[in-house]
Order: structure tokens, then C-alpha cells, then sequence
């Protein structure tokens, strides 16, 4: 099987799909997982040379950025994964509403179901809502969502914006540091001015590591200055990269409504009428036995002293 299969798609949830289905679901999962990682990767080196230019230490950046970067990928994971739910969909009004399904067993009824029984009746409820959902294609969005997709797409794009920046340093280092030389040279006879002593002085501890700059904000001036609208350009480049993969969770019907999608949701609920059947059960049982018994006297004659 091909290694796009393997990035961290819990396979077990597709069992009740085709094969042809299952890998095509696979491959589609696991194409945004690397979109993911990606994203994480950009975050963890712009990051390092952010920090770069700040310590001038690479242990402390590069320990610094990965932890940045890890934050990034959770963060991002996080966006992505409440992005894609069933809850717009005709699964949807009974991911959240047991009685629903259930409505036709009671506690009393519950309480004479045996294990065995409790789960058939599960599976067959579970298999009539997967042929619903089959049949089901449609996908509703509200305003709440609208505005909480909103919300996520400006966030995003800051970041890739911030982190765009960190890239481009790296990238025209060298023209960079060619720029900060000729800078020197034009200052030379102002030593004491605050570009020398605060933004091209060399640290205290050691020389320049990777930019022969300690100011981010002037390193980023003289950046924009050198770029003009090819910045722009290589902003949006990393802005798409950033929110594309969002932007397919909320538009794209194959993911909203993939089979992966549909499984994890008829599993999760599943598992939630099961237990809640046992709990109406149990719940029968602690009235029938509150019924029956006179707890007040009972009360009295456990804490009556010895």
C-alpha cells in the first residue's frame, strides 16, 4: 500500500466501507494531514529565524521554534479537525439527540434488555442511519459557522503573513547582509547613531549568526525596501498555503461529506446510544429500588448511634 495511506488515519473507522472507497478516503485524509505538516514546518524554520535574529544562538532558536512550531500544528490540527463535522448534516439532528433514535425505549424498557439485545439494537440502529446518510446530500451551513470560519481565515492569515516574513529573511539573507554592510559604511562617521550601536552592532556574546542584524523591525524595513511587490507576491504564496486547506474543509463536499466523515460520526454515536441505553437502564434500576424501599428510616437507621 502506498505511504500517503499511513500518515495517521485511523483505518479501523473505514471496516464498513469498499476498499476502492476506504483508500480514496485514505489518500484525501492524509493529503491534508501533509498540508498540515507543512504549514508546521514553515511555522517551526520562520520561527527559528526570528529568533535567529533576536539571540543569535541556534540551540536556543532551534529549541524555541520547534516548540512554536508544535503549538502551530495543534493549533492548526484543531482548526481543520471542528471544521469537519456531521452536525450540518442529516446525521446531524441525531448526533446530539438521543432520545430521537430512542425514543420508543424507555428506562423500564431499557432494564429488561440483556447485553447481547442492548448491542444488536445499536448496530441496527446504527446501520439505518448509515443508509440515511447515503441517501443524504445535502449540507447546511448557518451564520454561526460562517462567522466562526471567518474568524479562523483571519487568524490564519496573520500567521501566514508573520510567518512569510521569517521565510523571505532566510531566503535573501545574503542580500540582506550586503544591504547591512552598505549601511555601515554609510554611517561610519556616526558611530554613536542608534543603527550602529542598536540594530548592526555586533552581539556581546559572539558574532551574527545567519543575519549580521539585532533588530527585527529594521531587518523587515530594509526587507520590504529591497523586495517591493515581490513581497506581496510571496506573502499571498504562503497566505494560500496557509488557508486553503481550511477553505476545502468548509466549501469542499468531498471532505464534508466524505465517508471518513460519516463513519467517525455514526461510530462516536454508536458508542454514546449505547451507553445510553445502559444508563437508562441503570437509572430504572436505582428507582425501581428507591421505590420500594423506605430510604428515610433506612436513613435514620444508619447514623442512629450505637
Amino acid at each position: 500500500m502506498a505511504w500517503h495511506l499511513n500518515l495517521g488515519i485511523d483505518k479501523r473507522v473505514l471496516r464498513n466501507t469498499d476498499p476502492a472507497e476506504r483508500d480514496a478516503e485514505l489518500f484525501k485524509f492524509n493529503m491534508l494531514g501533509l498540508m498540515i505538516i507543512l504549514v508546521a514546518l514553515i511555522a517551526f524554520g520562520s520561527s527559528i529565524v526570528f529568533l535567529l535574529l533576536i539571540s543569535h544562538n541556534l540551540v536556543l532558536s532551534a529549541c524555541l521554534g520547534l516548540l512554536i512550531g508544535l503549538m502551530v500544528f495543534n493549533l492548526y490540527r484543531l482548526m481543520l479537525v471542528t471544521s469537519i463535522n456531521a452536525y450540518h448534516t442529516e446525521l446531524g439532528e441525531f448526533q446530539s439527540d438521543h432520545e430521537r433514535l430512542f425514543k420508543h425505549i424507555g428506562p423500564a424498557q431499557a432494564a429488561g434488555l440483556d447485553e447481547e439485545t442492548i448491542q444488536e439494537l445499536v448496530l441496527q440502529r446504527i446501520s439505518a442511519l448509515r443508509s440515511l446518510a447515503l441517501e443524504d446530500k445535502g449540507y447546511r451551513h448557518d451564520n454561526a459557522q460562517m462567522a466562526t470560519f471567518l474568524i479562523k481565515l483571519l487568524i490564519l492569515a496573520l500567521f501566514a503573513l508573520v510567518f512569510a516574513t521569517g521565510l523571505e529573511l532566510f531566503v535573501f539573507r545574503n542580500q540582506l547582509n550586503g544591504a547591512f554592510e552598505a549601511i555601515r559604511q554609510v554611517y561610519a562617521a556616526r558611530p554613536d547613531s542608534w543603527i550602529i550601536q542598536g540594530a548592526l552592532r555586533p552581539p556581546d556574546a559572539g558574532g551574527f549568526f545567519l543575519i549580521e542584524c539585532q533588530s527585527v523591525l529594521f531587518a523587515i524595513d530594509v526587507l520590504k525596501l529591497g523586495l517591493g511587490p515581490v513581497k506581496i507576491l510571496i506573502d499571498l504564496a504562503v497566505v494560500g498555503i496557509f488557508v486553503i486547506p481550511l477553505i476545502l474543509t468548509y466549501r469542499s463536499y468531498e471532505l464534508i461529506d466524505s465517508a471518513y466523515v460519516r463513519e467517525q460520526a455514526l461510530q462516536e454515536m454508536g458508542i454514546s446510544y449505547y451507553h445510553y441505553l445502559k444508563t437508562q437502564a441503570f437509572c430504572h434500576q436505582i428507582g425501581t429500588q428507591c421505590a420500594s424501599e423506605d430510604l428515610h428510616a433506612r436513613l435514620n437507621k444508619s447514623t442512629a448511634p450505637a
